[in-house]
Protein backbone atom coordinates (compact mmCIF):
# COMPACT_ATOMS: atom_id res chain seq x y z
CA UNK A 1 0.00 0.00 0.00
CA UNK A 2 1.44 3.86 -1.09
CA UNK A 3 2.24 5.60 1.83
CA UNK A 4 0.47 8.35 0.32
CA UNK A 5 -2.70 8.49 -1.81
CA UNK A 6 -4.68 11.18 -3.58
CA UNK A 7 -3.54 14.93 -3.24
CA UNK A 8 -1.21 13.85 -0.48
CA UNK A 9 1.07 12.42 -3.20
CA UNK A 10 2.07 15.89 -4.92
CA UNK A 11 2.07 17.36 -1.48
CA UNK A 12 4.80 15.61 -0.91
CA UNK A 13 6.23 15.30 -4.80
CA UNK A 14 5.60 11.37 -5.06
CA UNK A 15 5.61 10.70 -8.66
CA UNK A 16 2.06 8.95 -10.27
CA UNK A 17 2.22 5.03 -11.21
CA UNK A 18 2.84 5.73 -15.04
CA UNK A 19 6.08 7.47 -14.85
CA UNK A 20 9.37 6.18 -16.05
CA UNK A 21 12.92 7.30 -16.66
CA UNK A 22 15.78 5.05 -18.81
CA UNK A 23 18.90 5.64 -19.64
CA UNK A 24 21.06 3.72 -21.77
CA UNK A 25 24.96 2.90 -21.28
CA UNK A 26 27.28 1.45 -23.57
CA UNK A 27 30.75 0.47 -22.73
CA UNK A 28 33.51 -0.67 -24.86
CA UNK A 29 32.91 -4.28 -23.16
CA UNK A 30 29.93 -5.73 -21.84
CA UNK A 31 26.93 -5.54 -22.96
CA UNK A 32 24.90 -2.15 -22.49
CA UNK A 33 23.70 -0.79 -19.00
CA UNK A 34 19.80 -0.16 -18.93
CA UNK A 35 19.30 2.58 -16.20
CA UNK A 36 15.10 2.03 -15.58
CA UNK A 37 13.36 3.98 -12.74
CA UNK A 38 9.97 2.94 -12.33
CA UNK A 39 6.83 3.54 -10.35
CA UNK A 40 4.50 0.74 -10.31
CA UNK A 41 0.88 0.91 -10.10
CA UNK A 42 -0.95 -0.83 -7.13
CA UNK A 43 -2.38 -3.42 -9.57
CA UNK A 44 1.41 -4.51 -10.83
CA UNK A 45 3.40 -4.23 -7.52
CA UNK A 46 4.83 -7.51 -6.53
CA UNK A 47 2.56 -8.29 -3.58
CA UNK A 48 3.55 -12.05 -3.08
CA UNK A 49 6.51 -14.28 -3.26
CA UNK A 50 4.34 -15.98 -5.98
CA UNK A 51 4.39 -12.92 -7.55
CA UNK A 52 8.14 -12.82 -7.86
CA UNK A 53 8.43 -16.40 -8.74
CA UNK A 54 6.30 -16.02 -11.95
CA UNK A 55 8.70 -13.33 -12.92
CA UNK A 56 12.01 -14.11 -12.05
CA UNK A 57 13.81 -17.60 -11.50
CA UNK A 58 17.49 -18.69 -9.15
CA UNK A 59 16.74 -22.18 -10.13
CA UNK A 60 18.50 -24.60 -12.58
CA UNK A 61 15.81 -25.48 -15.33
CA UNK A 62 14.54 -28.97 -16.36
CA UNK A 63 16.99 -30.26 -18.81
CA UNK A 64 14.31 -31.88 -20.82
CA UNK A 65 11.31 -29.54 -20.61
CA UNK A 66 13.57 -26.70 -21.39
CA UNK A 67 16.28 -27.64 -23.10
CA UNK A 68 17.20 -24.32 -24.60
CA UNK A 69 16.76 -22.66 -21.36
CA UNK A 70 18.66 -24.99 -19.52
CA UNK A 71 21.80 -24.56 -22.15
CA UNK A 72 21.23 -20.56 -21.78
CA UNK A 73 21.71 -21.05 -17.90
CA UNK A 74 24.61 -23.06 -17.93
CA UNK A 75 26.52 -21.28 -20.26
CA UNK A 76 25.36 -17.48 -19.45
CA UNK A 77 24.17 -17.74 -15.79
CA UNK A 78 25.93 -19.85 -13.53
CA UNK A 79 28.42 -17.73 -11.13
CA UNK A 80 32.18 -19.18 -10.42
CA UNK A 81 32.45 -21.44 -9.46
CA UNK A 82 34.60 -19.73 -6.98
CA UNK A 83 35.29 -20.18 -3.13
CA UNK A 84 36.44 -23.77 -2.31
CA UNK A 85 36.10 -24.73 -6.01
CA UNK A 86 38.20 -21.85 -7.21
CA UNK A 87 40.31 -19.62 -4.36
CA UNK A 88 41.38 -17.78 -7.53
CA UNK A 89 38.35 -16.62 -9.03
CA UNK A 90 38.40 -12.87 -9.57
CA UNK A 91 35.33 -12.20 -7.56
CA UNK A 92 36.98 -13.34 -4.24
CA UNK A 93 38.09 -10.65 -1.80
CA UNK A 94 39.68 -11.91 1.63
CA UNK A 95 38.95 -15.33 1.09
CA UNK A 96 34.85 -14.36 0.67
CA UNK A 97 33.30 -14.06 -2.86
CA UNK A 98 32.56 -10.67 -3.39
CA UNK A 99 28.80 -11.40 -4.91
CA UNK A 100 27.93 -13.76 -2.23
CA UNK A 101 27.95 -16.96 -4.03
CA UNK A 102 27.42 -19.61 -3.10
CA UNK A 103 23.77 -18.52 -1.77
CA UNK A 104 21.70 -20.66 0.89
CA UNK A 105 19.07 -22.71 -0.39
CA UNK A 106 15.33 -21.35 -0.17
CA UNK A 107 11.83 -23.60 -0.31
CA UNK A 108 9.92 -20.11 -1.04
CA UNK A 109 10.86 -17.01 -2.32
CA UNK A 110 11.24 -14.66 0.81
CA UNK A 111 10.50 -10.45 0.42
CA UNK A 112 12.53 -8.46 2.70
CA UNK A 113 10.71 -5.67 3.10
CA UNK A 114 12.61 -2.33 1.59
CA UNK A 115 15.41 -4.39 0.18
CA UNK A 116 16.40 -7.53 -2.15
CA UNK A 117 14.11 -10.33 -2.23
CA UNK A 118 15.88 -14.01 -1.15
CA UNK A 119 15.06 -15.64 -4.38
CA UNK A 120 13.68 -19.32 -3.94
CA UNK A 121 16.74 -21.92 -4.44
CA UNK A 122 15.17 -25.51 -3.95
CA UNK A 123 18.01 -28.13 -3.15
CA UNK A 124 16.15 -30.40 -5.88
CA UNK A 125 19.20 -32.24 -7.11
CA UNK A 126 19.65 -30.67 -10.70
CA UNK A 127 23.50 -29.87 -10.95
CA UNK A 128 25.83 -28.55 -13.97
CA UNK A 129 29.31 -29.65 -14.09
CA UNK A 130 31.20 -25.90 -15.18
CA UNK A 131 34.66 -26.74 -15.43
CA UNK A 132 35.00 -30.03 -13.69
CA UNK A 133 33.23 -28.66 -10.86
CA UNK A 134 29.12 -30.34 -10.36
CA UNK A 135 27.39 -26.96 -9.09
CA UNK A 136 23.76 -26.59 -8.02
CA UNK A 137 20.91 -23.79 -7.80
CA UNK A 138 22.49 -22.09 -4.97
CA UNK A 139 25.11 -20.67 -7.81
CA UNK A 140 22.41 -19.34 -9.98
CA UNK A 141 22.37 -16.11 -11.14
CA UNK A 142 18.69 -14.82 -11.15
CA UNK A 143 17.18 -14.54 -14.11
CA UNK A 144 13.89 -14.30 -16.28
CA UNK A 145 12.72 -16.09 -19.18
CA UNK A 146 12.20 -14.37 -22.60
CA UNK A 147 9.62 -15.27 -25.31
CA UNK A 148 9.89 -13.03 -27.64
CA UNK A 149 12.43 -12.47 -30.64
CA UNK A 150 13.12 -8.97 -32.41
CA UNK A 151 13.77 -9.07 -36.45
CA UNK A 152 14.50 -6.26 -38.98
CA UNK A 153 14.06 -7.28 -42.89
CA UNK A 154 15.21 -5.01 -45.52
CA UNK A 155 13.80 -4.79 -49.18
CA UNK A 156 18.22 -3.92 -49.95
CA UNK A 157 21.18 -2.77 -48.47
CA UNK A 158 23.22 0.14 -50.30
CA UNK A 159 26.63 0.31 -48.43
CA UNK A 160 28.91 3.03 -49.11
CA UNK A 161 32.14 1.36 -48.20
CA UNK A 162 34.40 4.72 -48.95
CA UNK A 163 31.99 6.92 -47.35
CA UNK A 164 31.69 4.71 -44.42
CA UNK A 165 35.39 3.90 -44.19
CA UNK A 166 36.42 8.09 -43.87
CA UNK A 167 32.89 9.31 -41.84
CA UNK A 168 32.70 6.90 -38.97
CA UNK A 169 33.27 6.22 -35.14
CA UNK A 170 34.07 3.43 -33.25
CA UNK A 171 31.28 1.59 -31.84
CA UNK A 172 31.00 -1.16 -29.90
CA UNK A 173 29.29 -4.57 -30.86
CA UNK A 174 26.44 -3.80 -27.73
CA UNK A 175 26.36 -0.59 -29.10
CA UNK A 176 25.85 -1.51 -32.76
CA UNK A 177 23.27 -3.97 -31.99
CA UNK A 178 21.23 -1.71 -30.06
CA UNK A 179 20.87 1.18 -33.09
CA UNK A 180 19.80 -1.93 -35.65
CA UNK A 181 17.27 -2.54 -33.46
CA UNK A 182 16.51 0.63 -32.92
CA UNK A 183 16.23 0.32 -29.32
CA UNK A 184 15.41 4.02 -27.61
CA UNK A 185 19.32 5.82 -26.23
CA UNK A 186 17.10 7.43 -23.44
CA UNK A 187 13.33 8.23 -22.47
CA UNK A 188 11.65 10.48 -19.92
CA UNK A 189 8.03 10.48 -19.48
CA UNK A 190 7.90 13.59 -17.49
CA UNK A 191 10.11 16.84 -17.12
CA UNK A 192 11.35 17.36 -13.61
CA UNK A 193 11.19 20.69 -12.06
CA UNK A 194 13.18 21.54 -9.07
CA UNK A 195 12.07 24.54 -6.91
CA UNK A 196 14.58 26.64 -4.77
CA UNK A 197 13.70 27.29 -1.25
CA UNK A 198 15.81 30.23 0.42
CA UNK A 199 15.20 32.61 2.84
CA UNK A 200 14.33 36.26 2.18
CA UNK A 201 17.90 38.03 0.56
CA UNK A 202 19.77 34.13 0.95
CA UNK A 203 19.35 33.13 -2.55
CA UNK A 204 22.29 31.27 -3.88
CA UNK A 205 24.79 33.89 -6.06
CA UNK A 206 27.07 32.44 -8.79
CA UNK A 207 30.04 34.00 -9.45
CA UNK A 208 34.18 33.95 -11.16
CA UNK A 209 36.31 35.68 -8.86
CA UNK A 210 36.91 38.87 -8.92
CA UNK A 211 33.16 39.81 -10.17
CA UNK A 212 31.40 39.32 -6.70
CA UNK A 213 29.80 42.91 -6.97
CA UNK A 214 28.87 42.15 -10.58
CA UNK A 215 27.37 38.87 -9.67
CA UNK A 216 25.46 40.38 -6.42
CA UNK A 217 24.13 43.19 -8.65
CA UNK A 218 22.71 40.88 -11.28
CA UNK A 219 21.53 38.88 -8.34
CA UNK A 220 19.24 41.52 -7.51
CA UNK A 221 17.46 42.88 -10.39
CA UNK A 222 16.34 38.87 -11.15
CA UNK A 223 13.42 37.09 -9.45
CA UNK A 224 14.11 33.45 -7.75
CA UNK A 225 11.06 31.20 -8.39
CA UNK A 226 9.88 32.05 -4.81
CA UNK A 227 9.97 36.21 -5.24
CA UNK A 228 8.51 35.60 -8.87
CA UNK A 229 5.91 33.66 -7.50
CA UNK A 230 4.45 36.64 -5.26
CA UNK A 231 4.62 39.21 -8.26
CA UNK A 232 2.34 36.71 -10.44
CA UNK A 233 -0.10 36.37 -6.89
CA UNK A 234 -0.19 40.04 -6.48
CA UNK A 235 -0.52 40.33 -10.53
CA UNK A 236 -2.72 37.58 -11.79
CA UNK A 237 -5.70 37.43 -9.77
CA UNK A 238 -6.04 33.77 -10.98
CA UNK A 239 -2.82 32.54 -9.67
CA UNK A 240 -3.52 32.74 -6.03
CA UNK A 241 -5.32 29.62 -5.96
CA UNK A 242 -1.90 27.75 -6.19
CA UNK A 243 0.71 26.70 -3.70
CA UNK A 244 4.00 27.25 -4.62
CA UNK A 245 4.40 23.36 -5.31
CA UNK A 246 1.44 22.83 -7.03
CA UNK A 247 2.37 26.25 -9.43
CA UNK A 248 4.54 24.42 -11.67
CA UNK A 249 1.59 22.24 -13.41
CA UNK A 250 -0.07 25.69 -14.52
CA UNK A 251 2.48 27.98 -14.83
CA UNK A 252 6.29 27.29 -16.43
CA UNK A 253 9.10 29.49 -15.31
CA UNK A 254 10.75 31.83 -18.25
CA UNK A 255 14.75 31.10 -17.50
CA UNK A 256 15.68 34.49 -19.73
CA UNK A 257 12.93 36.96 -17.99
CA UNK A 258 13.21 35.13 -14.31
CA UNK A 259 8.88 35.42 -14.60
CA UNK A 260 6.46 32.78 -14.43
CA UNK A 261 4.18 32.72 -17.93
CA UNK A 262 0.64 30.63 -18.02
CA UNK A 263 1.55 26.86 -19.24
CA UNK A 264 -0.01 26.03 -22.65
CA UNK A 265 0.19 22.80 -22.62
CA UNK A 266 2.60 19.75 -21.05
CA UNK A 267 1.31 20.41 -17.29
CA UNK A 268 0.45 16.81 -16.86
CA UNK A 269 3.51 15.39 -18.33
CA UNK A 270 5.98 17.24 -15.15
CA UNK A 271 7.52 16.32 -11.71
CA UNK A 272 7.47 18.90 -9.41
CA UNK A 273 10.62 18.60 -6.39
CA UNK A 274 11.44 21.31 -4.04
CA UNK A 275 15.28 20.97 -2.76
CA UNK A 276 15.37 19.42 0.70
CA UNK A 277 16.07 21.15 3.98
CA UNK A 278 17.12 20.27 7.08
CA UNK A 279 14.16 19.50 9.42
CA UNK A 280 15.85 22.49 11.46
CA UNK A 281 15.95 26.42 11.64
CA UNK A 282 14.05 28.68 9.34
CA UNK A 283 14.42 27.42 6.39
CA UNK A 284 12.84 24.10 7.14
CA UNK A 285 9.64 25.79 8.53
CA UNK A 286 9.22 27.86 5.42
CA UNK A 287 9.10 24.85 3.26
CA UNK A 288 6.13 24.23 5.06
CA UNK A 289 4.36 27.64 4.64
CA UNK A 290 5.23 27.08 0.65
CA UNK A 291 3.53 24.14 1.16
CA UNK A 292 0.42 25.27 2.00
CA UNK A 293 0.66 29.05 1.10
CA UNK A 294 -2.06 30.30 -1.68
CA UNK A 295 -1.96 33.61 -3.15
CA UNK A 296 1.28 34.75 -1.04
CA UNK A 297 2.70 38.12 -2.52
CA UNK A 298 5.56 38.76 -0.34
CA UNK A 299 7.21 37.50 2.27
CA UNK A 300 5.41 39.34 4.94
CA UNK A 301 1.99 38.06 3.55
CA UNK A 302 3.32 34.44 4.14
CA UNK A 303 4.15 35.15 7.90
CA UNK A 304 0.86 36.67 8.33
CA UNK A 305 -1.97 35.01 10.12
CA UNK A 306 -5.47 36.27 10.38
CA UNK A 307 -4.49 39.33 9.50
CA UNK A 308 -1.20 40.09 11.84
CA UNK A 309 2.50 39.48 10.43
CA UNK A 310 4.01 36.86 12.82
CA UNK A 311 7.40 37.61 13.26
CA UNK A 312 9.06 34.12 11.95
CA UNK A 313 8.44 31.38 9.96
CA UNK A 314 8.60 29.07 13.05
CA UNK A 315 5.91 30.98 14.82
CA UNK A 316 3.62 31.24 11.83
CA UNK A 317 4.11 27.35 11.34
CA UNK A 318 2.41 27.19 14.88
CA UNK A 319 -0.18 30.08 13.95
CA UNK A 320 -1.29 27.65 10.97
CA UNK A 321 -1.70 24.96 13.23
CA UNK A 322 1.60 23.24 11.23
CA UNK A 323 3.58 21.90 13.91
CA UNK A 324 0.64 20.66 16.57
CA UNK A 325 1.44 17.21 16.33
CA UNK A 326 3.72 14.89 15.02
CA UNK A 327 2.70 14.43 11.19
CA UNK A 328 5.18 16.32 9.39
CA UNK A 329 7.84 14.40 11.21
CA UNK A 330 5.70 10.89 10.33
CA UNK A 331 5.71 12.39 6.87
CA UNK A 332 9.38 13.04 6.53
CA UNK A 333 10.70 9.63 8.01
CA UNK A 334 7.92 7.86 5.29
CA UNK A 335 9.68 10.07 2.18
CA UNK A 336 13.24 9.25 3.92
CA UNK A 337 12.68 5.34 4.26
CA UNK A 338 11.73 5.69 0.55
CA UNK A 339 14.97 6.10 -0.43
CA UNK A 340 17.32 6.08 2.47
CA UNK A 341 19.50 3.84 4.23
CA UNK A 342 19.29 2.50 7.92
CA UNK A 343 21.98 4.37 9.50
CA UNK A 344 21.05 7.70 6.79
CA UNK A 345 17.23 7.04 8.39
CA UNK A 346 18.63 6.92 12.07
CA UNK A 347 20.43 10.01 11.69
CA UNK A 348 17.41 11.60 10.51
CA UNK A 349 15.00 10.71 13.48
CA UNK A 350 17.93 11.70 16.09
CA UNK A 351 17.63 15.45 14.00
CA UNK A 352 13.93 15.26 14.84
CA UNK A 353 14.98 13.73 18.50
CA UNK A 354 17.51 16.28 19.18
CA UNK A 355 15.76 19.52 17.45
CA UNK A 356 12.12 19.31 16.56
CA UNK A 357 10.66 18.24 19.97
CA UNK A 358 8.09 15.60 18.42
CA UNK A 359 5.13 15.37 20.95
CA UNK A 360 4.76 11.49 20.80
CA UNK A 361 8.96 10.24 20.09
CA UNK A 362 8.20 6.59 21.28
CA UNK A 363 5.13 6.53 18.62
CA UNK A 364 7.77 8.11 15.88
CA UNK A 365 10.25 5.10 17.76
CA UNK A 366 7.44 1.93 17.19
CA UNK A 367 6.37 3.24 13.41
CA UNK A 368 10.32 3.34 12.23
CA UNK A 369 12.49 1.45 14.07
CA UNK A 370 12.30 -2.22 11.91
CA UNK A 371 13.80 0.69 8.97
CA UNK A 372 16.30 1.58 11.30
CA UNK A 373 17.64 -2.25 12.46
CA UNK A 374 17.22 -3.48 8.68
CA UNK A 375 21.52 -3.25 8.97
CA UNK A 376 21.22 -5.58 11.93
CA UNK A 377 17.88 -8.05 10.46
CA UNK A 378 19.68 -8.39 7.34
CA UNK A 379 23.09 -9.82 8.50
CA UNK A 380 20.32 -12.32 10.82
CA UNK A 381 20.44 -10.58 14.13
CA UNK A 382 17.83 -11.65 16.12
CA UNK A 383 15.25 -8.41 16.62
CA UNK A 384 14.96 -8.26 20.13
CA UNK A 385 19.22 -7.79 19.76
CA UNK A 386 19.06 -5.62 16.82
CA UNK A 387 16.76 -3.20 18.63
CA UNK A 388 18.78 -2.40 21.50
CA UNK A 389 21.84 -2.51 19.42
CA UNK A 390 20.07 0.57 17.55
CA UNK A 391 18.70 1.69 20.93
CA UNK A 392 22.39 1.97 22.28
CA UNK A 393 23.44 3.80 19.09
CA UNK A 394 20.63 6.09 19.43
CA UNK A 395 21.33 6.47 23.60
CA UNK A 396 25.77 7.18 22.40
CA UNK A 397 24.48 10.06 19.94
CA UNK A 398 21.71 11.33 22.02
CA UNK A 399 23.97 11.44 25.09
CA UNK A 400 26.31 14.51 23.67
CA UNK A 401 23.47 16.77 23.64
CA UNK A 402 23.00 16.35 27.37
CA UNK A 403 19.71 14.20 26.69
CA UNK A 404 19.22 10.22 27.61
CA UNK A 405 16.55 8.28 26.15
CA UNK A 406 13.94 8.05 28.80
CA UNK A 407 13.80 12.07 28.29
CA UNK A 408 12.39 11.24 24.98
CA UNK A 409 10.11 8.65 26.69
CA UNK A 410 11.76 5.46 24.62
CA UNK A 411 13.13 2.10 25.76
CA UNK A 412 15.85 2.40 27.74
CA UNK A 413 18.60 -0.53 26.76
CA UNK A 414 18.57 -4.06 28.71
CA UNK A 415 21.40 -4.13 30.67
CA UNK A 416 21.02 -7.87 31.09
CA UNK A 417 20.87 -8.09 27.32
CA UNK A 418 24.69 -9.41 26.67
CA UNK A 419 26.57 -7.87 23.18
CA UNK A 420 29.49 -6.37 21.99
CA UNK A 421 28.35 -3.43 19.12
CA UNK A 422 31.55 -2.93 17.57
CA UNK A 423 31.43 -6.40 16.83
CA UNK A 424 27.80 -6.00 15.07
CA UNK A 425 29.07 -3.10 13.83
CA UNK A 426 31.72 -5.43 12.16
CA UNK A 427 29.26 -7.51 10.49
CA UNK A 428 26.85 -5.24 9.44
CA UNK A 429 30.14 -3.21 7.30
Amino acid sequence: MSLFEGGDRRRYNLPSHDEVAVVIEFQKCGLPHSHILLHLANDDKLESSQDIDNLICAEIPDPIVNCELYDIIKTCMIHGPCGILNPNSPCMNDGVCSKKHPNDFNANTVAVHNGYPRYRRRDNGLVINIKGNNVDNSWVVPYNRHDCANVLINEQVNHDEINTFLDCRYVSAPEALWRIFEYPISHMSHSIIRLKVHLPENQIVYFREGEEKVALDRAAQRDTHITAWFKLDSENGGANRYSYVDFPYHFGFDDKHCKWKVRQRGGNKVIVRMYKVSPTGELFFLSLLLLQAKGATSWEDLRTVNGIVIKTFSEACVFNGLLQDDTEWQNTLSEAVLTRMPKQIMQLFLIILTFCEPDDPLHLWNSYKAFMMEDFIHRQVPFTLAEQATLLQIEKIINQSGKTLSDNNLPVVDEFIDFNLENLNDNVQ
